[in-house]
């Protein structure tokens, strides 16, 4: 059986948000570009309160949502594959259900990947902007709004060293891409966007559209299902499972001997001052990472790396 298909596969992840998620969709459906898929997926959520959502939000949906029901979850990052897996497409993007973007994000994003049809180019992102809100009887209400990243007018793989400087809603790829890196880590719980991103950007450059066009919402002190997964109670989760990445990425280093994006990750990451907290960084610092630095000095920004190395020990 043919999958259904569009030129863009929208993928919405959702779990018991249905008022975060009306308006992801209204969001959606106000999109100038219109060769859209939106797959829907009900991550463990009530099905029927899905459905009805999807109803609701208006007859400019209609043919352009696919629905999966998960019933029990298994983790965002196990919903963005399903969920890129049921449909098929040229282009994936993901829109988390409590975000939402300007009416001309979509046509600027496929409209520059398919201008630029440059085998090594695999995605697009642009600029964010920040909407913090607060909920009062149950309706958003949008206090403030901040450019999130108005330095952002090119991505190399270096700067994804130590965070993800994209927002997840910001970045619009190529399906090929997708599948020539490979899925989404589904045993990392949060952070997986980032994780993806660095194994991505290691393949495939990702061009920048120096526009604000995603909309990243926050709600300081929510709880329960209207709190945001870096803030609440999930930002020490947050934090830590971010250092839970670097650590993937150093501990690989050590059990390989080759010279791969786990070696580069590593060696920034040491340099940038981790060996400066403990004795036993330190010693590992003399024993490896010099050795490391001196074997990968003829790669782009190592030359830093090795005068900031000298200047530390001094």
């Amino acid at each position: 059986m043919a999958l259904p298909y569009a030129q863009t596969a929208v993928i919405i992840r959702t779990v018991d948000r249905p008022l975060f998620l009306k308006r992801a969709l209204e969001s959606l459906a106000a999109q100038r570009h219109r060769d859209w898929l939106a797959v829907v997926v009900n991550d463990g959520g009530e099905p029927e309160a899905v459905e009805r959502t999807v109803t609701e939000a208006g007859e400019a949906l209609s043919g352009h949502v696919h629905l999966l029901h998960i019933e029990t979850s298994k983790g965002r990052k196990h919903a963005a594959n399903r969920g890129v897996a049921a449909c098929d497409s040229r282009f994936v993007t993901l829109l988390d259900d409590d975000d939402s973007w300007d009416p001309a994000f979509l046509e600027r994003c496929v409209g520059y990947l398919t201008r630029y049809d440059d085998a090594r180019l695999g995605g697009v992102a642009t600029q964010s902007m920040r909407l913090r809100e607060r909920l009062e009887d149950g309706v958003p209400l949008i206090e403030a709004r901040e450019p999130a990243n108005p330095d952002l007018t090119s991505l190399t793989l270096d700067r994804f060293f130590d965070e993800n400087p994209i927002q997840v809603n910001s970045f619009v790829y190529k399906r090929s891409a997708y599948d020539a890196i490979g899925r989404y880590d589904e045993t990392i719980p949060l952070c997986g966007d980032w994780d993806f991103n660095l194994r991505f950007i290691a393949r495939f450059d990702i061009h920048v559209i120096p526009e604000p066009l995603a909309n990243y919402h926050f709600r300081v002190g929510a709880s329960g299902a209207a709190a945001n997964s870096v803030s609440g109670d999930g930002r020490a989760y947050f934090l830590n499972m971010r250092a839970a990445i670097k650590n993937k990425y150093i501990r690989a280093h050590l059990e390989n001997g080759g010279h791969s994006l786990a070696d580069y990750v590593a060696a920034h990451l040491l340099v940038q001052g981790a060996v400066n907290d403990s004795p036993v960084l330190r010693d590992f610092e003399d024993r490896v990472v010099y050795r490391l630095l001196l074997s990968l000095k003829k790669l782009p920004g190592m030359q830093w790396a090795l005068k900031a190395r000298r200047a530390w020990r001094k």
